[in-house]
Formats: C-alpha cells, sequence, structure tokens
C-alpha cells in the first residue's frame, strides 16, 4: 500500500527548540537536587545523611544520561535536515540548468486547520458558537424587531450546535493572514488560532460576524457549519441583500489582528500597476526579498456553482496552473478575474514572483481552494479590485517579522 511523507520542518525546527529547552531545565533541576543533598548531609551528619548523599551521587550518573540522550535526539533531528536539504540540493543538482533558471521556491505555506493538516478549503473554517453565543443574544435586544421576532431569534440561536459558518466573505482574508503569519513567525497558526483571535481582540470584526450570522437568521437561512461555498453564494445573490459593510474584511481587520501576533504589519501604496507596472513589480519583489509578506485584495469570481472543473495549465504556456497538484483538471472557484467583470472582493497572499521566457507570472496561495495558483502579471494586475484603486495609487498589506 503507498504511503506519503510528509515533513513539517518548522514543527521539527521547533520540536528541537523544546528538547533543548527541556535538557536545560532539566539540568537545573538536577543541580538544584544535588545542591539539596549536599546541604543535608552536611546537617545531618550521621549514617541517614551520609546515605542519603550517597544515593543522590549514584543517581546523578542517570540523570546526567537522561539529559545527554535528549541533546543527542535534538542533534539526530538537526542531522535529519541537513540531510534532507542536502538531498534536495543534489536532486536539483541533477536538473538541467535552464530547467530551473527563474524558478523560486514556494515561500509561503498553505493554511492548516487545528489539527495541523492542510485545509480543503476556507469554508472548513467555523467558529465555535459558545465563543459568542451571549454576546450575540444580547445584540438580538437591540434590533428595532417586535419583542415576539426577538425571542424567536434568540430561541434559534439558543438551539444552535457547537459550530457556526463564519460567513462565505469574511474567511478569505483571515486564512491568507494565517498562511503569512505561518511563515513570518516559523511556527504552523492554524486559521481558527487567528480567527479566534480576532474574535477576543477585535470587537468591530466580532460584532460583524454577529451582525452577519443575525441577517441569515432573520432570512431563514441555516447559519450551522453545514453549507456548501456554491450553494451559499447562489442563495445570498438570489436574496439581494449583501451589504459590504457586513460581509468584507478591511485591510485595519487584518493588520489590528496581525499584530496580535507580535509581527509588523502595515498598509501600503504603489503607483497604478495598469500604469507603472515596472514599477509596482520592482517594489513587491523588493519587499518580498526582504522577507516580507504581501497580501493583496483582487476580484474573483465568487463560487463553484457555475462552473465544472478548470484546466491546469495557464492559458498559451506550458506551465501549471496549479504545481501542487498533476492532476489536468481541477475544482473550480474562487479564480482571479479582471475587476470590471461581475465577482466578489477576495483576499490572496503572494506566494513569489516568477520570470519565465521573457514573461512573468504570480503565484498566489488562494484561499478559497487553499492552493498555490500561477497567474501573468498582467492578468493579477486585472484583477487587483476596485476598492484597491485609489487614484493615483493602488494598496496592499504587508507582514513582516519584527526587528529583534
Amino acid at each position: 500500500m503507498a504511503s506519503e511523507l510528509r515533513v513539517n520542518l518548522n514543527r521539527v525546527q521547533e520540536d528541537i527548540r523544546h528538547l533543548r529547552a527541556w535538557r536545560k531545565a532539566w539540568d537545573e533541576r538536577c543541580q538544584v537536587a544535588i545542591q539539596t543533598a549536599q546541604a543535608l548531609a552536611e546537617t545531618v551528619r550521621a549514617v541517614p545523611g551520609r546515605e542519603f548523599a550517597e544515593a543522590v551521587a549514584a543517581g546523578q550518573q542517570r540523570w546526567r544520561r537522561v539529559g545527554e540522550r535528549v541533546e543527542a535526539l535534538a542533534q539526530t533531528l538537526e542531522q535529519a535536515l541537513a540531510r534532507l536539504e542536502a538531498a534536495f540540493r543534489e536532486a536539483a543538482s541533477l536538473l538541467p540548468a535552464e530547467f530551473l533558471r527563474g524558478i523560486q521556491l514556494p515561500t509561503l505555506p498553505l493554511a492548516i486547520g487545528p489539527d495541523g493538516q492542510r485545509l480543503s478549503s476556507q469554508f472548513d473554517v467555523r467558529i465555535p458558537i459558545e465563543s459568542i453565543r451571549w454576546d450575540w443574544i444580547g445584540f438580538i435586544d437591540t434590533l428595532g424587531v417586535s419583542e415576539q421576532e426577538k425571542q424567536r431569534l434568540k430561541a434559534k440561536i439558543q438551539a444552535l450546535s457547537s459550530e457556526v459558518d463564519i460567513g462565505y466573505n469574511l474567511a478569505c482574508g483571515w486564512v491568507a493572514l494565517s498562511m503569512a503569519l505561518s511563515r513570518q513567525t516559523q511556527t504552523p497558526i492554524p486559521v481558527q488560532a487567528v480567527i479566534g483571535k480576532a474574535l477576543s481582540a477585535h470587537p468591530e470584526f466580532r460584532m460583524r460576524v454577529i451582525r452577519n450570522l443575525t441577517e441569515d437568521l432573520r432570512l431563514n437561512r441555516s447559519p450551522e457549519a453545514n453549507a456548501s461555498a456554491g450553494m451559499f453564494v447562489e442563495q445570498i445573490e438570489k436574496d439581494k441583500y449583501v451589504d459590504r459593510a457586513l460581509v468584507t474584511t478591511s485591510p485595519e481587520d487584518l493588520i489590528a489582528v496581525a499584530r496580535e501576533f507580535e509581527v509588523e504589519a502595515e498598509r501600503f501604496w504603489t503607483p497604478q500597476g495598469d500604469r507603472q507596472p515596472e514599477w509596482v513589480w520592482e517594489h513587491l519583489k523588493a519587499r518580498m526579498e526582504r522577507g516580507e509578506d504581501v497580501i493583496a485584495l483582487v476580484n474573483s469570481t465568487g463560487s463553484n456553482y457555475r462552473e465544472g472543473p478548470i484546466p491546469n495549465r495557464v492559458p498559451g504556456t506550458d506551465l501549471r496552473f496549479s504545481d501542487g497538484d498533476v492532476r489536468e483538471s481541477l475544482p473550480p472557484g474562487g479564480r482571479l478575474r479582471p475587476w470590471q467583470e461581475s465577482g466578489v472582493p477576495h483576499w490572496v497572499a503572494i506566494n513569489r514572483l516568477e520570470e519565465r521566457d521573457g514573461q512573468r507570472f504570480v503565484v498566489v496561495n488562494n484561499p478559497f481552494n487553499n492552493r498555490a495558483e500561477r497567474y501573468r502579471w498582467e492578468d493579477f494586475l486585472e484583477a487587483i479590485d476596485e476598492q484597491v484603486r485609489d487614484d493615483p495609487q493602488w494598496w496592499f498589506v504587508s507582514i513582516r517579522r519584527k526587528e529583534r
């Protein structure tokens, strides 16, 4: 039976740090025990005191061996990582130079769930109902509706199970942010941890979620965590009720929550990319080469219910649309499209910039299907969302680790 090897480098490095920290604490406690034994032996100079000191001395050798074994394990893991890197470099050296030219290794991890496994899409994200239930019930009392309607809504909230959907337009920004945070902190950060921080540390976002969920209840849409992406968006489009003040996540939202993870975050501006594409390319490239991660607001297809599987090819090239999948066709939904066309605002994280055969490409980590996708540079610029096109400049969000 075929098996799949998965190595989470960040997690292994974190385990090595934990082992070394444990070994240090172990050695310190052993030293305290030895000093205590010596003090007791000096205090109790009779036979019991000497026997206690001798027992501690005998155990000292065993304690030291425990610490040495922990250190040996840490060293073994380090050697394994070094050999793994060497193996990849050796494999790369066997490839023709023209194949490697212009290729950069992926820099941004895809989003993970609480179990550390890759999410299938942004629609896997859930909100624990107990974290907002009582605030939600309290919000119902502020509505300008009849008392009978308030009691109906409260009863629905009380009857909800353990989780609710976050809302289709409130997830992508936090998924993109979790990707950037995982790289910047060098620690895998699940999307749920980012959502939890947003709910606890960002009252405006918390209230926006509650208002969204209330609209679902009032329109008799189930907020339970069981709605598919396509069906949910289709229902919203039929209802014609979308209020962007309710369903969007702003750059300020992302920046405020990012700082809770002790990283630097800012919104930065560039000239208009459709007028000065070279300037924008060089500026984004420089920021990424400095180790920053960039999150962009783009226009995308709003759901997957209107289209079938899509080709895994960049039109007019031999390149894959998604290198992470060897299939010739991929599940639809969430693809970038020109902002003049129909679609929805959508957050993506820029994975890397590529130059191949005189053409430029942008690889983005797209939260919709939680996959890396390749677009022509020109197509990416056309997809930059209308909200970003603040004449005479555009804006992006930057995430970077703090200077130490």
